[in-house]
């Protein structure tokens, strides 16, 4: 295998095994779902499932997490050693894909269960909280307003 061919499959695993992007992010955060339980005012039967779903989840996506991180560094033996063909080294690229696309469905499916047993209005106080947490600077107030005694920025 010459160095370009080498170089170009790394690229290419490289590519295969890039972060995933969370798509919780689009949802709700479960622990903040589950934090502000009571301001919503989510029965108590249902944060004990809410809590026994996220909990699940999060061993589902560990395991899965572990297995990525094996089969890359598989990967990365198998793309050193020179020996190796092709073949062997794109379905080990395929086996990180797989075990990604198993990663994104753990996380999807609970991001759906967790929207799905919050009402409109939960999830707009919920929203309402994502928005607060996102305004920019930390200097920022409730109004977006430098808070008293935090520094200005001078021009």
């Amino acid at each position: 295998m010459t160095g370009r061919t080498r170089g170009s499959l790394v690229v290419i695993a490289l590519l295969a095994t890039s972060a995933r992007a969370s798509t919780a992010e689009f949802f709700y955060d479960p622990d903040l779902v589950i934090t502000s339980a009571q301001e919503l005012k989510i029965p108590a039967d249902k944060v004990t499932q809410l809590r026994r779903e996220v909990t699940e989840a999060k061993i589902k996506m560990a395991d899965a997490e572990n297995q990525v991180k094996k089969l890359q560094l598989e990967l990365e033996l198998l793309v050193s050693d020179d020996k190796t063909s092709v073949e062997v080294i794109l379905g080990k690229v395929d086996a990180i894909e797989k075990a990604e696309t198993e990663l994104k469905r753990i996380d999807m499916k609970l991001a759906l269960q967790i929207r799905r047993a919050l009402t409109l209005e939960q999830r707009a106080i919920l929203d309402q909280k994502k928005l607060q947490a996102n305004r920019p600077g930390p200097e920022n107030g409730p109004r977006g307003q430098p808070e008293q005694g935090a520094p200005r920025n001078r021009r």
